[in-house]
C-alpha cells in the first residue's frame, strides 16, 4: 500500500524470495490469470543471495491477484482482507474521487499490522 498523496493511495502486493523456482512458479500461476506484474532483481549484502521480487500495482490487478493469493496467506491473511474490502470501496467510486478519511484510516490500519 503507497502512499501516493496527493492522488492518493495505490495497492501493491509484492512477492519476494531468494529461490528462483519459488519466483518462477509465482510468475507462471500469475500469467496463467492475466494478471501484470514486473520482476526486479536485488543484489545481496556480503553473503546474502540476490532477491527476486515481483510487484503488481493498481487497484484493477491487485483485485485480480488478491484472490488467487489468499488461501495461501497466513501472517498476511488479514492485510490482504483490509485491502480487498478498501480495493472494492475505491472501484465502487467514479475514478479520480478524492482521498477521504477512510482512505487515510485503511492506510494507518495496514501499517500498523506491519509493525
Amino acid at each position: 500500500f503507497q502512499n501516493g498523496k496527493p492522488n492518493g493511495y495505490i495497492p501493491e502486493v509484492g512477492i519476494t524470495n531468494t529461490e528462483p523456482l519459488i519466483i518462477e512458479t509465482a510468475t507462471r500461476i500469475l500469467r496463467s490469470h492475466g494478471v501484470p506484474f514486473y520482476i526486479q532483481k536485488h543484489k545481496g549484502k556480503a553473503t546474502w543471495k540476490e532477491r527476486l521480487e515481483i510487484t503488481i500495482a493498481g487497484f484493477k490487478r491487485v483485485s485480480r491477484v488478491l484472490p488467487i493469493i489468499m488461501p495461501y496467506l497466513v501472517a498476511k491473511k488479514e492485510k490482504a482482507k483490509i485491502l480487498t474490502e478498501y480495493i472494492e470501496y475505491r472501484l465502487s467510486l467514479p475514478h479520480h474521487s478524492p482521498i477521504t478519511e477512510l482512505d487515510d484510516l485503511t492506510y494507518s490500519k495496514i501499517r500498523s499490522l506491519n509493525r
